[in-house]
Protein backbone atom coordinates (compact mmCIF):
# COMPACT_ATOMS: atom_id res chain seq x y z
CA UNK A 1 0.00 0.00 0.00
CA UNK A 2 2.89 2.41 1.17
CA UNK A 3 4.67 1.78 -2.30
CA UNK A 4 1.33 2.79 -4.35
CA UNK A 5 1.41 5.77 -2.44
CA UNK A 6 5.18 6.73 -3.37
CA UNK A 7 4.14 5.37 -6.79
CA UNK A 8 1.07 7.83 -7.12
CA UNK A 9 3.04 10.83 -5.50
CA UNK A 10 5.54 10.55 -8.30
CA UNK A 11 3.13 10.51 -10.89
CA UNK A 12 1.29 13.42 -9.20
CA UNK A 13 4.24 15.60 -8.79
CA UNK A 14 5.67 14.23 -12.54
CA UNK A 15 2.01 15.82 -13.83
CA UNK A 16 2.61 19.16 -11.86
CA UNK A 17 6.18 19.24 -13.64
CA UNK A 18 4.98 18.72 -16.82
CA UNK A 19 1.97 21.49 -16.48
CA UNK A 20 4.39 23.52 -14.95
CA UNK A 21 6.64 22.91 -17.78
CA UNK A 22 3.95 23.48 -20.51
CA UNK A 23 3.24 27.06 -18.78
CA UNK A 24 6.72 28.34 -18.64
CA UNK A 25 6.77 27.53 -22.68
CA UNK A 26 3.56 28.84 -22.89
CA UNK A 27 4.64 32.38 -21.18
CA UNK A 28 8.17 32.32 -23.05
CA UNK A 29 6.51 31.85 -26.49
CA UNK A 30 4.00 34.61 -25.66
CA UNK A 31 7.00 36.80 -24.41
CA UNK A 32 8.56 36.28 -27.20
CA UNK A 33 5.59 37.16 -29.55
CA UNK A 34 4.76 40.37 -27.93
CA UNK A 35 7.76 41.67 -27.79
CA UNK A 36 8.22 41.03 -31.53
CA UNK A 37 4.72 42.04 -32.07
CA UNK A 38 5.27 45.67 -29.81
CA UNK A 39 8.40 46.02 -32.40
CA UNK A 40 7.14 45.73 -35.05
CA UNK A 41 4.50 48.20 -34.56
CA UNK A 42 6.99 50.87 -33.25
CA UNK A 43 9.22 50.59 -36.48
CA UNK A 44 5.76 50.62 -38.34
CA UNK A 45 5.15 53.77 -36.81
CA UNK A 46 8.78 55.56 -37.51
CA UNK A 47 8.22 54.46 -41.02
CA UNK A 48 5.30 56.18 -41.16
CA UNK A 49 6.51 59.11 -40.00
CA UNK A 50 9.22 58.65 -42.51
CA UNK A 51 7.23 58.43 -45.33
CA UNK A 52 5.08 61.65 -44.51
CA UNK A 53 8.78 63.12 -44.29
CA UNK A 54 10.13 61.72 -47.75
CA UNK A 55 6.53 62.75 -48.90
CA UNK A 56 6.88 66.20 -48.40
CA UNK A 57 10.47 66.75 -48.93
CA UNK A 58 10.07 64.78 -52.17
CA UNK A 59 7.02 67.02 -53.01
CA UNK A 60 9.22 70.02 -52.23
CA UNK A 61 12.20 69.18 -54.13
CA UNK A 62 10.05 68.56 -56.88
CA UNK A 63 8.78 71.94 -57.05
CA UNK A 64 12.15 73.16 -56.33
CA UNK A 65 13.72 71.95 -59.34
CA UNK A 66 10.52 72.56 -61.45
CA UNK A 67 11.30 76.27 -60.47
CA UNK A 68 14.94 76.08 -61.45
CA UNK A 69 13.99 74.71 -64.97
CA UNK A 70 10.96 76.90 -65.12
CA UNK A 71 8.72 73.67 -66.03
CA UNK A 72 6.94 72.15 -62.69
CA UNK A 73 6.62 68.87 -64.65
CA UNK A 74 10.33 69.03 -64.46
CA UNK A 75 10.96 68.78 -60.88
CA UNK A 76 8.43 66.10 -60.09
CA UNK A 77 10.07 63.89 -63.34
CA UNK A 78 13.45 64.24 -61.92
CA UNK A 79 12.13 63.16 -58.24
CA UNK A 80 10.53 60.22 -60.02
CA UNK A 81 13.63 59.24 -62.27
CA UNK A 82 15.72 59.93 -58.64
CA UNK A 83 13.40 56.93 -56.77
CA UNK A 84 13.46 54.71 -60.04
CA UNK A 85 17.07 54.60 -59.92
CA UNK A 86 16.91 54.43 -55.90
CA UNK A 87 14.02 51.38 -56.97
CA UNK A 88 16.27 49.15 -58.99
CA UNK A 89 19.82 50.00 -57.14
CA UNK A 90 17.57 48.32 -54.08
CA UNK A 91 16.35 45.93 -56.37
CA UNK A 92 19.35 44.35 -57.83
CA UNK A 93 21.07 44.20 -53.94
CA UNK A 94 18.31 43.47 -51.95
CA UNK A 95 19.30 39.72 -50.62
CA UNK A 96 22.96 41.00 -49.42
CA UNK A 97 21.57 44.41 -48.26
CA UNK A 98 17.82 43.87 -47.22
CA UNK A 99 16.97 40.54 -46.87
CA UNK A 100 19.77 39.32 -44.91
CA UNK A 101 19.56 42.05 -42.38
CA UNK A 102 16.08 41.88 -41.83
CA UNK A 103 16.47 38.05 -40.88
CA UNK A 104 19.27 38.68 -38.74
CA UNK A 105 17.32 41.34 -37.10
CA UNK A 106 14.37 39.25 -36.43
CA UNK A 107 16.39 36.16 -35.26
CA UNK A 108 18.46 39.25 -33.29
CA UNK A 109 14.81 39.70 -31.47
CA UNK A 110 13.41 36.69 -31.22
CA UNK A 111 16.60 35.15 -29.35
CA UNK A 112 17.43 38.44 -27.40
CA UNK A 113 15.78 36.64 -24.04
CA UNK A 114 18.17 34.18 -24.53
CA UNK A 115 20.86 36.20 -24.18
CA UNK A 116 19.66 38.13 -21.71
CA UNK A 117 19.24 35.29 -18.66
CA UNK A 118 22.70 34.29 -19.59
Amino acid sequence: MEQKTLFSNLIEHLKEYLSNKMRILLLKSSQKSFYILSSIISNSILALFFTLFLIFTSISLAFFIGEYFDHLYLGFLSVAVLYILIFFILFNNRKKWLEEKITNLLIKKFFMEEEDEQ
